[in-house]
């Protein structure tokens, strides 16, 4: 984003105290070091404009301190902290964009929780084009009070009505996974959002799913880029097992197929460039292939091109010897 826009967003919804009590510095510094960052790496990247809103008066009082301490160190990060919520900020802020000139800006949404995130404001944030989301969606405290009245309220303005109660018929992981899946349709269907990604972070001691972040777009360049970091952070898998998660990473909870076999039968009879192919595959995060990426389709084609009896043919319009990328084209007989 940086090499085409000079001026980037950032807005905390939820930003806390900046640092946490064991001297860790919170999202709010981690984002405006890794802004700075960002801006000394690129050339067109000039501003950084950082938002974080902050409801509870003694973590907002911390965070204007951190905040302070940590600017001498990223000149070119603009912060501003609003001691607010999350909801009435928002709403204040989308009131004021014009769409036509308004800049890229990531959300991001770290509840206590999940009160005070009715789904009109995250319909209105999807609604600027350049703008997504990454919202830590809470399962585990939903699933606990699904049954509880006191909690009907907030659930039901979280998910736009009461789909949610649907996720009570079921219990443990398959009760996570509705809730998830239920909001991830919310978002493609209901918002301008073309690209929505699950990613789920677990419990390594209890094997039990802790939160989903999940993430929502316009734009598949952003999807293929969340998708590959958060495999990567999933050690090999799109899943966070915790501090043991390399012991426990051979336990993954995706079905395990032949990817070769798969894209030729989806395939058949297309010829599809590579970048073609991913943008229709990538998406797919209840299918199959939903823990695969680049490197992973990649080999799977040369498979197909390399054995005694081809399957595909590969025109090679970038790429060179057994290379595959952007427009080279994938021809599946």
């Amino acid at each position: 984003m940086g090499s085409t826009f000079s001026k980037l967003g950032y807005i905390d919804g939820f930003a806390g105290r900046g640092i946490y009590e064991t001297g860790e510095p919170g999202s709010p510094i981690l984002a405006m070091r890794a802004a700075q960052e960002q801006i000394d790496k690129i050339g067109k990247l000039q501003e950084f404009l950082c938002v974080f809103i902050e409801n509870n008066h003694e973590n907002f009082c911390c965070l204007e301190e951190q905040v302070a301490l940590t600017a001498p160190e990223c000149p070119e990060v603009s912060c501003t902290t609003l001691h607010s919520t999350f909801e009435a900020t928002i709403s204040e802020i989308l009131e004021k964009v014009d769409p036509d000139r308004a800049i890229p800006i990531l959300y991001f949404i770290d509840p206590f929780g999940w009160k005070g995130i009715p789904f009109e404001t995250i319909q209105g944030i999807m609604s600027q084009p350049k703008s997504e989301i990454l919202f830590v969606f809470m399962t585990y405290e939903m699933a606990r009070f699904l049954e509880s009245p006191f909690h009907e309220e907030s659930l039901s303005q979280l998910f736009n009505g009461d789909s949610w109660k649907t996720a009570s018929q079921f219990t443990g992981e398959r009760r996570h996974e509705t809730l998830v899946q239920l909001y991830e349709d919310l978002l493609k269907n209901e918002t301008n959002a073309e690209y929505v990604w699950p990613f789920r972070i677990s419990d390594s001691f209890m094997r039990r799913t802790k939160y989903y972040i999940i993430y929502a777009t316009h734009h598949f360049k952003g999807l293929r880029v969340m998708k590959n970091l958060m495999r990567r952070q999933g050690a090999g898998i799109f899943e966070y097992l915790g501090p043991d998660e390399e012991r426990l990473r051979g336990q993954q909870r995706f079905e395990t197929i032949d990817l070769s076999q798969w894209l030729k039968e989806r395939f058949k009879g297309r010829s599809v460039t590579f970048d073609e192919l991913c943008e229709e595959v990538y998406p797919l995060s209840r299918s199959p292939v939903a823990e695969y990426i680049d490197s992973d389709y990649r080999k799977a084609i040369q498979q197909l091109e390399k054995g005694e009896d081809p399957q595909i043919e590969v025109r090679r319009v970038i790429s060179k010897k057994w290379g595959l990328q952007k427009n080279d084209i994938i021809i599946f007989k």
